[in-house]
């Protein structure tokens, strides 16, 4: 009688990235430190040829850049999406790096958007996460709060009042910036979010009463109040 062969972990296939990087350095760099770390690794240097591969070797995710030198990363996202959607994509530029322009990433299907220069560690936790998670990493924020362009708290999520230790009522109007180390890096987020630029940073948050924590803080314009900045914090994985 036949049995059905138990696949063990080990056996296992691990999932596939495609690369897309016409920088022929950058795109070397970038295949090393994911296989590096496990995966198995295609890659290219135009949209045209990230299509073909799609199309004929679905990948699980798609690390992509969005210049490319014969069309942008945004349709290109747009037309894996359709064909294929269970694919997840990341973003990753040095040049697209406006609220508008990451808002625009994640309407045309994105489950992530970084921007550069990124950490190796950063690009492979990323892509870890998006494989793992059903929704995208602007959804996958551990806490969101709004702040004016002068630091000043406006409002805050449950999980920031969980993560601050502090009630909305002991927020409201405090400088987010006394909760940080590092307040120059802070002074500098409230400087580039507020012209319009998304500002991401590793930080150490100091919540009220416990031990300091690594976080990244991701800063932009607040779409729906003028003058306002949102926050979003991801604890590190050792962290949370």
């Amino acid at each position: 009688m036949d049995t059905e062969k138990v696949v063990t972990p080990a056996e296992r296939q691990p999932p596939s990235i495609l690369v897309v990087e016409d920088h022929e350095p950058t795109r070397f760099l970038r295949t090393r430190a994911l296989g590096d770390a496990g995966f198995l690794v295609d890659s290219v240097g135009t949209a045209a040829d990230a299509l073909v591969h799609a199309r004929s070797r679905p990948p699980a995710a798609v690390l992509l850049d969005l210049s490319l030198p014969d069309g942008d990363g945004f349709s290109v996202c747009e037309q894996l999406k359709s064909g294929s959607p269970a694919v997840r994509v990341v973003m990753i530029t040095a040049i697209y790096r406006t609220s508008h322009a990451r808002r625009d990433g994640y309407a045309v299907g994105a489950d992530a958007y970084l921007l550069e220069p990124t950490p190796s560690a950063v690009l492979v936790r990323t892509l870890r996460h998006v494989l793992n998670s059903e929704s995208p990493e602007s959804d996958a924020a551990v806490a969101t709060l709004t702040t004016g362009t002068d630091g000043r708290i406006v409002s805050v999520d449950h999980r920031a009042t969980q993560l601050l230790n502090r009630s909305p009522r002991g927020l409201m109007g405090r400088s987010f910036q006394l909760f940080f180390e590092n307040r120059a890096v802070l002074a500098r987020a409230l400087k580039v979010a507020g012209g319009g630029q998304v500002f991401e940073a590793e930080l150490v948050l100091r919540p009220v009463d416990r031990k300091p924590v690594s976080v990244r803080v991701d800063v932009s314009l607040d779409n729906g109040r003028p003058a306002c900045l949102e926050w979003r914090i991801y604890l590190h994985s050792a962290d949370s």
